[in-house]
């Protein structure tokens, strides 16, 4: 490793045109989803009591302040890498937990906070430039992990063939089909489903779209594709898509498609509802992506601000304090504290922090996420590879910390990360 500050190569700097692009179209799309939240989603979804609307000036004065002021921050950005990764954070997650909590009256500031200290930590790490050295690139690897990874998918087949279902293409039939596999999965299937179709066939994808040899690149695809199928976990889906989305470009190119694709979902999602009545688009992407996570987190912190769990709920806590529920925490939640059985309030990692420790814990899990955007950034992870980031972006906010590292892989991706997908060593 090289923490020394050494002088930053141009290539990696980005431009000031693309970051007046990408504050514009920022301040557009938080628009956007503000007049969703207040005309579409309160309205539509008022019988849930976790969706109110109630007017506040102070509140929305401290949420717009919150929001230029980080976007001033944003500006000061230099590095492609992090202004990308920074971009996805501020709208995916600090945008969605702001508007939420300027138009619900019972909603609580402190992971709003939580969230607006991880971005201060990556724009600051952003500033020192570290490196870790590079390492040799490993001749025939694509090879390997394609064999590897035709192992893998094989118990799928096997369990899992007459599951298949074409209609999940078309977002029908779901959560059946999804509740057969569970039945259905084993250990095996569990762990390995997202290392399969998360990290080993989108860098498989991505090494053979750069060498044009598109026949193996289009048998990934339509493994993802079938592990899609059969299991029926939308996830599996959207980091396809994500990785064929960030492909080409720059990341300052990348983060202005981004932030685009937002504004442009957001407001066709309106026109669509007010023209045709049609919820559909502002449901999936505008209420379950933007403000599910911040009305859980809120249920969390209501509920575990008096008595918090100090990891005893994780393998991490390392059975320290005894764990005083009968099931897991998102099942405990879901099912008693929320009342709809069957129901798993997944939660991301600041919200953990914030029930594990209050405050306290809330600040270290800011700086834990900031240390781990850091981490690719000091390997120089190749700008193709960004969809995968941004995928483990998105579990960040809805996956506990030892199942992001465990069970959907994060920790293989470090690994592979740095043996695979690196600037100088990932696509030979």
């Amino acid at each position: 490793m090289n923490p020394k500050n050494k002088p930053i190569k141009k290539e990696e700097l980005i431009d000031p045109r693309s970051k007046h692009k990408t504050i514009k179209w920022q301040i557009i799309s938080i628009l956007g989803l503000n007049l969703v939240y207040v005309f579409v989603i309160a309205e539509a979804f008022s019988y849930n009591v976790n969706y109110q609307f109630e007017f506040s000036y102070w509140k929305l004065i401290l949420g717009s302040s919150i929001l230029l002021s980080c976007l001033f921050i944003g500006s000061k950005i230099n590095r492609q890498y992090y202004f990308a990764v920074w971009n996805v954070i501020f709208l995916y997650i600090l945008g969605g937990e702001v508007i939420y909590f300027q138009y619900n009256p019972d909603a609580n500031v402190t992971q709003l906070i939580i969230v607006y200290i991880s971005l201060v930590f990556i724009y600051l790490f952003s500033r020192i430039n570290i490196k870790i050295r590079d390492t040799r690139t490993i001749k025939g690897s694509d090879t390997l992990l394609g064999w590897i990874s035709i192992i893998m998918i094989l118990p799928f087949i096997v369990f899992f063939y007459d599951n298949v279902n074409l209609n999940v293409l078309l977002l029908k039939d779901v959560y059946d089909s999804r509740g057969i596999y569970r039945t259905q999965s084993n250990v095996y299937t569990a762990y390995t489903l997202s290392i399969l179709s998360r990290v080993i066939l989108p860098l498989l994808i991505i090494k053979k779209a750069f060498k044009k040899q598109y026949v193996m690149m289009s048998i990934y695809i339509l493994m993802i594709i079938y592990l899609y199928m059969s299991v029926s976990i939308k996830s599996v889906f959207i980091g396809l898509v994500a990785i064929l989305f960030f492909y080409k470009g720059s990341y300052a190119v990348k983060t202005i498609r981004f932030v685009k694709s937002i504004a442009f979902l957001t407001f066709g999602g309106l026109f669509a509802y007010l023209v045709f009545d049609n919820l559909f688009l502002l449901d999936a992407f505008g209420r379950r992506v933007f403000f599910t996570p911040p009305a859980l987190a809120n249920i969390y912190y209501d509920f575990f601000k008096e008595n918090y769990t100090y990891l005893s709920h994780s393998p991490f806590g390392l059975g320290i304090v005894e764990y005083p529920y009968h099931q897991g925490i998102t099942s405990f939640v879901g099912n008693y504290v929320m009342g709809v059985d069957g129901l798993n309030a997944n939660v991301g990692v600041y919200t953990e922090g914030v029930f594990s420790f209050g405050f306290i814990g809330g600040f270290f899990a800011a700086l834990l996420v900031s240390l781990i955007i850091t981490y690719f950034g000091a390997i120089k992870i190749n700008s193709k590879y960004f969809g995968v980031v941004f995928v483990y972006i998105y579990y960040i906010n809805t996956s506990l910390l030892s199942t992001l590292l465990l069970t959907h892989g994060l920790f293989l991706l470090m690994v592979f990360a740095f043996l695979f997908m690196r600037e100088k060593t990932d696509l030979a």
